[in-house]
């Protein structure tokens, strides 16, 4: 899809443009030459921050700290696993459509494995799918439905973590191929002004705005609103792009060691139902688009609402929690064809699929800092607990788009979730080395119900862990081994 052309006016505290770069550079010469070589010209330090938190820092391309891989403040390299991260100013130049998007230039990373598809956000890591058990934002899980995921939009994220290989061992239940975390924009301590307008091809239509900054003088109440509205076709007949996204927030940090932050997004999305072509059982793929143009719609209502709470007691105690309920409503208007039997004729069918998903999540922990000895530990303990409530309805008719949109869309199951995980995470640090070890148990209890309302019941448990080490060479190499236990499993429907 073509990206558009961009128009984009903006108020930065914090970052430097060309022009300014250009004349500071120009006016610093002019002086250097008027000073006297023995009378050197000390100038004011300028600091530049680039993200509006401490859970992801990055500068430009390149991020330096991240929490993703141990739930710890920790530099990238020295973390014994595999880890890219899409920054800001990356997602910014490349300006992706939806995370797929946003995931195209990530090593190991397939995101557009079923092609043109802006219905979901579909990706394998490793050659593994993820976009069930692999989806964390701020650290939180995303639990998903058949149909009904929580789409991320771009243009409100600030980041994203991509964590290879197995992460049972902090975040439970997760495919071999890893995770990856989205972090959401938070409030700024600098003053942010942004409005885009964006147009491009297929009649792509976009505005969208983030202002952020401090309400009072003493920056202990800050806040943010993102903002987005587009209405757009597509290459495919009968199948739009539109949408409206609202994220309000809000940070209250009375003291350097208390910080309480509130998230919330609010969304309404209108893409096609149908993004597939005819598939015969034998000979060629036909170019003939599945989807009828009077029937296409796949409706989504999303909203997510949670905090992060942090307080740091002393130099040893710092506590944490993480917390988000999310409500996922899906309503898919589809159609195929299907060959007559006797001819060589297509006929059509039209379908109706409902989906609601309700999660609430939260994430308490502890991390102690300490020495013993010439070992300094980074360490944590936690639990977490998750719930979530899926019921979903499909209905199929053979006769036309009248017949399906006078039907009651029948019950087609649901199901109900809950699962607790105690973890603990030591870090140890001597000179240039650093091992990490990593233990969790899960519990989860699932309820599923069937199309004719029998109920089946499942309890699971286990464990997994890790340990891992990491070096620091003096020209600049880290060396890593890491051995794991992995907890795989899925929250799956199997509905008839």
């Amino acid at each position: 899809m073509n990206r558009g052309t961009r128009m984009r006016f903006n108020s930065r505290h914090g970052r430097l443009n060309l022009a300014l770069t250009c004349s500071t550079l120009l006016a610093s010469t002019a002086i250097s030459l008027a000073q006297d070589s023995a009378q050197p010209l000390v100038l004011d330090t300028v600091t530049i921050q680039s993200q509006s938190n401490d859970t992801l820092v990055q500068d430009g391309y390149v991020a330096k700290r991240d929490r993703e891989g141990t739930k710890i403040d920790t530099d990238i390299v020295r973390i014994p696993q595999s880890i890219s991260v899409i920054t800001q100013r990356q997602m910014e130049d490349q300006k992706p459509v939806t995370l797929n998007d946003a995931l195209s230039y990530t090593a190991s990373a397939n995101p557009n494995n079923f092609g043109f598809d802006t219905r979901y956000d579909a990706f394998y890591l490793r050659g593994f799918p993820a976009y069930y058990t692999g989806m964390f934002r701020d650290g939180l899980r995303i639990i998903n439905g058949p149909s009904a995921w929580l789409k991320t939009e771009p243009y409100g994220i600030e980041g994203i973590t991509v964590l290879k290989g197995p992460a049972s061992s902090l975040y439970g239940v997760s495919g071999p191929g890893g995770i990856v975390n989205v972090v959401t924009k938070r409030p700024k301590e600098e003053e942010f002004r942004e409005v885009e307008l964006l147009f491009g091809s297929h009649n792509r239509y976009q505005a969208a705005f983030d202002l952020s900054g401090p309400a009072n003088e003493d920056k202990t109440f800050l806040y943010r609103i993102t903002g987005l509205g587009r209405i757009s076709d597509t290459e495919l007949p009968g199948y739009p792009d539109d949408k409206y996204y609202i994220a309000p927030s809000f940070t209250i940090k009375p003291d350097e060691d208390t910080r309480f932050t509130f998230l919330s997004e609010f969304s309404r999305s209108v893409t096609g139902g149908t993004a597939a072509f005819y598939n015969p059982s034998y000979g060629e793929v036909s170019n003939l688009y599945e989807g009828d143009p009077n029937y296409n719609d796949f409706v989504q209502k999303q909203g997510r609402v949670g905090y992060e709470f942090e307080h740091r007691f002393n130099d040893l105690l710092t506590v944490r929690q993480n917390v988000r309920y999310s409500d996922v409503d899906a309503d898919l208007e589809y159609s195929g064809h299907y060959p007559q039997e006797g001819t060589a004729d297509l006929a059509r069918y039209w379908g109706h699929y409902k989906e609601r998903m309700k999660n609430f999540v939260v994430d308490t922990m502890a991390q102690f800092d300490f020495e013993t000895g010439a070992l300094t530990h980074k360490a944590i303990a936690g639990i977490d607990y998750a719930w979530s409530d899926y019921k979903a309805y499909s209905g199929l008719s053979y006769v036309s788009i009248e017949d399906i949109r006078a039907m009651d869309v029948p019950f087609n199951g649901a199901q109900k979730m809950n699962q607790v995980g105690i973890y603990a995470h030591d870090q140890i640090e001597w000179d240039n080395l650093t091992v990490f070890g990593s233990g969790r148990y899960d519990w989860v209890k699932s309820t599923t119900t069937d199309v004719d309302y029998t109920d089946t019941r499942q309890n699971d448990s286990a464990f997994s862990g890790r340990v891992g080490v990491a070096y620091k060479t003096e020209w600049g190499a880290h060396p890593l081994r890491q051995l794991f236990d992995l907890l795989l499993s899925q929250y799956r429907l199997r509905l008839r």
